[in-house]
């Protein structure tokens, strides 16, 4: 399972890098309830929205940036040997560059018996 996070600030109140630090618990869960999974590292930063670029500690990659790392990873992930990867995030702004690069890799893949998902349903929930 490969997560993403974000760094940005949203005010003095809330610890910078709140996604990072609530999906180290949340991961855990999820691949403590998938069994037989492997978390790999939370990648910290993503895209941020345009007004929360100008706050300081914000930390913003251009979509294109994270759709590459994130692809990457896939690829390393793919590289090494497993099958089935899932990608996730906990961030507005990343929901979409990862249902792309999950669709593409798994179209790519598939000959070759690796499925890629994106799991998108427990981000929705939250902000629901």
């Amino acid at each position: 399972m490969h997560y993403s996070g974000g760094t940005e600030a949203t005010g003095p109140y809330v610890v910078l890098g709140k996604h990072n630090f609530k999906l180290k618990s949340y991961t855990q869960r999820v691949a403590k309830g998938v069994g037989k999974t492997l978390v790999v590292l939370i990648i910290p930063f993503a895209p941020n929205h345009i007004s929360l670029k100008k706050f300081s500690g914000t930390i913003s990659l251009e979509e294109q940036t994270f759709y590459n790392v994130n692809k990457e990873i896939a690829l390393s992930m793919i590289s090494s040997g497993f099958t089935q990867i899932i990608l996730m995030c906990d961030h507005y702004n990343s929901q979409q560059p990862l249902k792309e690069l999950a669709d593409t890799l798994a179209s790519s893949y598939r000959n070759q018996k690796v499925d890629v998902y994106y799991a998108g349903n427990g981000y929705a929930k939250a902000r629901g």
